[in-house]
């Protein structure tokens, strides 16, 4: 049994039924953009002298999001699925992580940054 073969494929209509590598060109295209705004974020990062390991690697995330999410536009398979949808729940989730601790962190807390 095949756990990856049998997950949905969601059928845009930019890509019609064609197969073909890039059939997806506004979208494989527009995701390079979240690799130029991580960039940005590293340079903002450096301009404020912000030394956090945590926010640090926010950037990392954005920019394999936008790597993920263009593989699965160009080659579109149930594998290059996973390499689309999971940064992107990583990214969520470690931002909802960093903002629930900035909001509930008290100064005697250990487990605080």
């Amino acid at each position: 049994m095949c756990f990856l073969c049998n997950l949905p494929q969601t059928i845009y209509c930019e890509r019609g039924v064609s197969n073909a590598l890039l059939a997806e060109p506004i979208n494989a295209f527009t995701n390079l953009t979240f690799p130029i705004v991580g960039y940005l974020g590293f340079k903002l990062l450096k301009e404020k002298k912000i030394k956090s390991k945590e926010i640090g690697a926010l950037p990392w995330m954005l920019s394999l999001v936008g790597l993920g999410s263009f593989l699965y536009h160009t080659a579109r398979n149930s594998t290059t699925l996973i390499f689309d949808a999971l940064p992107i729940y990583i990214f969520i989730l470690y931002a909802l992580f960093l903002t629930l601790n900035e909001l509930i962190k008290t100064k005697s807390d250990p487990y605080s940054f």
